[in-house]
């Protein structure tokens, strides 16, 4: 488990409502030695602040509260199971029984993204979510936390490639940058294009051709990938197609780099 990481977990406690889960999930975080001194209170403060904006929950009954520190540098994640399920505003309307939960570093908001974006994709596996809701201990939770987490990135020097997605099928968009954005954090860029059409049309000699067409929009996502992670990263993004999209609407390509450096902070 990566050095920037403290896991906590909690199996099958009660839970009546959302504000009674914050309060659960900010007491729990607070007993994780970066989170020592800190009130539950104002870490409560802070997920209900985020839960102000859009609620945290997924569907599938899962719920992933996060909030930022000031002050801590590691990550405080957790997972904590309701036996009864709660209300948790979930875009489904299904009630929630698996809270999995960050707290992060202010400074280091592309590994929260990385974090959440990974465990959202893991909690998408319905085995995994049904096993977790045998689990009665608190130990075995927090070691298949762990499983789902990402690797400790280092700084050491590897082949990197930059890759290419363009997507025209909306269905599809969402789950690719959430895939990329679990594999390279926030080293991704996206760009809205049209596509040839737009301007085609507009020309005579094509017009009655793309006419149907001309304002088809393309979103182009843009990452650099370490090459170690390039077959098994398309190789999801191509299982996100046929799950989710038109395979006809996706196109993906690699390139070798020459040189890179740097990073985005989003």
């Amino acid at each position: 488990m990566a050095d920037s990481l403290c896991l906590v977990g909690a199996a099958q406690k009660a839970a009546t409502d959302k504000d009674s889960v914050l309060e659960l999930v900010a007491t729990l975080a607070c007993s994780a030695p970066p989170l020592k001194g800190t009130e539950p209170a104002e870490i409560k403060r802070r997920l209900t602040e985020r839960e102000s904006v859009a609620s945290t929950a997924i569907g599938h009954g899962v719920a992933i509260p996060h909030c930022f520190l000031e002050g801590i540098d590691r990550f405080v994640v957790g997972l904590v199971t309701s036996d009864s399920g709660v209300d948790f505003s979930a875009p489904d309307g299904e009630p929630v029984q698996v809270f999995f939960f960050i707290v992060g570093p202010a400074d280091q908001r592309n590994q929260h993204v990385r974090i959440l974006s990974e465990i959202s994709r893991g909690a998408r596996n319905q085995a995994l979510r049904n096993y977790l809701l045998t689990l009665s201990e608190d130990e075995p939770l927090r070691n298949q936390l762990a499983t789902i987490l990402p690797e400790e990135q280092t700084d050491t020097a590897t082949e990197r490639c930059l890759l290419h997605v363009l997507v025209q099928d909306e269905a599809v968009f969402e789950p690719v940058l959430e895939e990329l954005s679990a594999r390279v954090g926030g080293s991704i860029a996206v760009q809205d294009m049209r596509s040839a059409g737009s301007y085609l049309h507009r020309m005579p000699l094509f017009a009655a051709l793309w006419s149907e067409r001309a304002e088809q929009t393309i979103k182009l996502l843009m990452a650099i990938v370490d090459k170690r992670l390039l077959n098994e990263t398309v190789r999801r993004i191509n299982e996100i197609v046929q799950e989710t999209g038109d395979g006809d609407r996706v196109l993906i390509a690699a390139h070798d780099l020459i040189y890179a450096a740097g990073s985005l902070d989003f």
